[in-house]
């Protein structure tokens, strides 16, 4: 066995010199975690899939965590390659947004371990700093960009990271927690949960998609409507104490005139088995593909 084991380590140590690089185990460290999930992701089967000794994983990362922080980074790099500021701040906020989610649904279980890290490298800051220019356009400065920022960003890693987490389970466990929606839900009590039992047969047919648009739309909106600078462009205007109208309408008619549609309304059966009628949230222009906005930079 022993001369086995020797002869396994000579093979791998015949690839040619340099041919093994950071950005080679960093590829074949998202396969591994694409194909196999986190439990198929440790260094000795990194180094089996690059066809060299684990430990020559260490020459260019000093800990497997390191490692970590690095796939982090591609994600980043991989969702925001192409990115471009747009005039229109809230545009690229919105963008930013879209396209982490979009990674890392493509990349769950890399997602679900790096999503709440912070990479200090190349990617996390450039993209961060495209963050904070959208913000300092809106007219943010000083201490409230920074918590200003850190709102946003937060809220786009913990979302998707927390969509991420879902999806990098096994596919079985998925199921049964998505069904819990039909089975809980769906037979709670109305003496006892009344409030549930009013939108019970709605709540197993809202989609991940209208979540992520709906939670999206609520914090634009209240950036849109609390910038002292406001966006210039025609479709993303503020509630302001001089509009005439209701509260709300501004806010509204920007994410509606973003997304190209209307408001509309929602039928929800009540207690008296009427129709409920409450205002839907129109999301901003949000890709409904499952995939995009950065890191939690500190």
């Amino acid at each position: 066995m022993g001369g086995d084991s020797e002869a396994g380590r000579a093979q791998l140590s015949k690839r040619p010199r340099g041919s093994l690089t950071p950005e080679r185990i960093v590829s074949q460290s998202l396969t591994l975690l694409d194909e196999n999930g986190v439990v198929g992701f440790s260094l000795p089967k990194l180094g089996q899939a690059l066809h060299v000794d684990p430990t020559a994983v260490y020459r260019h990362f000093s800990s497997k965590d390191d490692l970590v922080l690095a796939i982090a980074d591609r994600l980043i790099a991989e969702a925001m390659d192409g990115l471009k500021a747009s005039d229109c701040w809230v545009d690229t906020l919105t963008d930013v947004a879209t396209r982490l989610r979009r990674t890392y649904h493509a990349h769950p279980a890399a997602a679900s371990l790096s999503a709440f890290r912070t990479t200090r490298r190349p990617a996390e800051m450039r993209t961060v700093d495209v963050i904070v220019g959208a913000l300092l356009r809106a007219g943010f400065r000083g201490g409230q960009a920074a918590v200003v920022y850190r709102a946003y960003a937060d809220f786009v890693l913990s979302f998707s990271g927390g969509e991420a987490s879902l999806l990098a389970l096994d596919q079985d466990v998925q199921v049964l927690d998505r069904m819990a929606w039909a089975g809980a839900y769906l037979s709670a009590q109305r003496a006892v949960y009344p409030n549930i039992w009013r939108i019970r047969s709605a709540l197993p047919d809202v989609a991940d998609d209208k979540v992520f648009v709906t939670i999206l739309s609520l914090v634009m909106n209240g950036l849109v409507m609390q910038a002292p600078s406001p966006c210039g462009c025609k479709h993303h205007f503020p509630w302001r104490s001089g509009h005439t109208g209701r509260p709300g309408t501004a806010a509204r008619a920007f994410v509606a005139g973003a997304a190209g549609g209307h408001e509309h309304h929602d039928d929800l059966e009540d207690d008296r088995g009427d129709a409920d009628h409450g205002p839907s949230f129109q999301p901003v222009a949000v890709s409904s593909a499952r995939r995009p906005p950065t890191r939690r930079s500190r």
